[in-house]
């Protein structure tokens, strides 16, 4: 099998089929590491399920490889904030923030909100659902 990329073009020929995949949305994200090449200052990441349906990017501060102040989830174009939280100076989570799975995309909107200490949830967490716009508690 050969791929070639090319400008936003992702082309994968096999013997029986050439199989062609564009993508809609110019983006760009990534960040600056230090010079013990961690992950430093601003950085714009694109989730693991980043797809057509699920566009959802992570952006925050890094110190030392560590998420440092705050994540902020985005979705769609143009993106706006949608979740996320704030971490400690231990790069742990902390306070109150807005999670979602690996199910979330324009057709399946469920979050998770609630409180962590230390990196862990605790307390009382709720599952929430977007439907038209509003948000619907479960």
């Amino acid at each position: 099998m050969v791929e070639n990329k090319k400008y936003g073009i992702s082309f994968m020929m096999k013997k029986e089929c050439i199989l062609l995949h564009t993508f809609i949305y110019n983006f760009r994200g990534g960040g600056e590491f230090d010079v013990n090449g961690l992950k430093d200052d601003y950085w714009i990441e694109l989730s693991d399920y980043f797809q057509f349906q699920h566009q959802i990017t992570f952006n925050g501060i890094y110190k030392s490889g560590n998420q440092n102040i705050m994540l902020r989830m985005y979705k769609d174009r143009p993106f706006y904030q949608i979740g996320g939280g704030f971490f400690g100076s231990n790069g742990k989570k902390k306070g109150s923030w807005m999670d979602f799975g690996i199910e979330f995309s324009n057709l399946t909107q469920k979050a998770y909100t609630g409180k962590y200490k230390d990196d862990k949830k605790y307390g009382k967490w709720e599952i929430i659902y977007q439907k038209k716009n509003w948000w619907w508690i479960l």
